[in-house]
């Protein structure tokens, strides 16, 4: 800016960050925002001055995002089906939730490998998968058919699916 801070706020998720951008950060950047002591780390890696790397999390509104938020109601989302009759029948099983863009570099890969190979359609266990970008900037590189496919796959656990958009309330109810 023509005067005032630079401050860089630059998710890098993709190992050492690129050695084009170290000079223009250098000589114009007053504080690097980083939200992960990971990304932070890469900052520092590339040369950065510690004193200029801030660790910023993400926010969270608690007024929506809450142990008390009431729960999530799976009905047309894929694999719901099967989750409603095996809750029918065993009780409220245990969900696990991935919630963002499936990727291999952010781990959906060992998630459903690890989950697959963990438990059985007899465990009482259900994954939730809340995708995002499926047809926008992860467009062609998720795992969302493969995951559309293992939904209706009776010899593996139960497994739900999303890609909808969702309001932050039923975001927060998930």
């Amino acid at each position: 800016p023509p005067e005032g801070h630079f401050v860089l706020i630059q998710a890098w998720e993709y190992g050492s960050l690129p050695k084009a951008w170290i000079p223009p950060i250098l000589e114009t950047v007053s504080e690097v925002w980083c939200h992960t002591e990971y990304i932070r780390s890469l900052y520092r890696d590339a040369g950065i001055p510690e004193e200029r790397l801030f660790l910023v999390p993400h926010g969270v509104d608690i007024a929506l995002f809450h142990p008390q938020a009431d729960t999530y109601t799976f009905a047309k989302e894929r694999g719901a089906e099967r989750f409603l009759k095996q809750k029918a029948e065993r009780g409220q099983p245990f969900i696990f939730l991935f919630v963002g863009g499936t990727l291999w570099r952010k781990g959906i890969d060992i998630l459903l490998t690890a989950y697959l190979s963990a438990f059985t359609p007899a465990d009482n266990v259900c994954l939730v998968v809340k995708d995002m970008g499926t047809e926008t900037f992860y467009k062609g590189m998720n795992y969302r058919e493969k995951i559309r496919e293992l939904t209706q796959d009776t010899t593996v656990p139960s497994i739900i699916y999303t890609e909808d958009d969702l309001p932050p309330e039923n975001l927060a109810r998930l």
